[in-house]
């Protein structure tokens, strides 16, 4: 593995730990609360939370796919 994949791999690691802390966030604080009309014209609270959900698992993913892969050469 190069320095460079292997900051990648990190770079998409911070990427997911980014995106799902940013939609955990928006869950705690509109916990309990109506739910609001839009956050973002035209996009409802679950529209939102769908995106950040599939982007931070598409980068979990990437990620742990990469390190297993890494695992066949050791």
């Amino acid at each position: 593995m190069t320095p460079r994949e292997g900051l990648r791999q990190l770079l998409q690691l911070l990427c997911e730990l980014c995106v799902s802390g940013i939609y955990r966030q928006r869950l705690v604080f509109f916990n309990g609360k109506k739910q609001p009309e839009f956050i973002i014209p035209r996009i409802t609270l679950n529209a939102y939370i769908a995106v950040f959900a599939a982007v931070a698992r598409a980068a979990l993913i990437l990620a742990v796919s990469e390190a297993i892969g890494q695992l066949k050469w050791m």
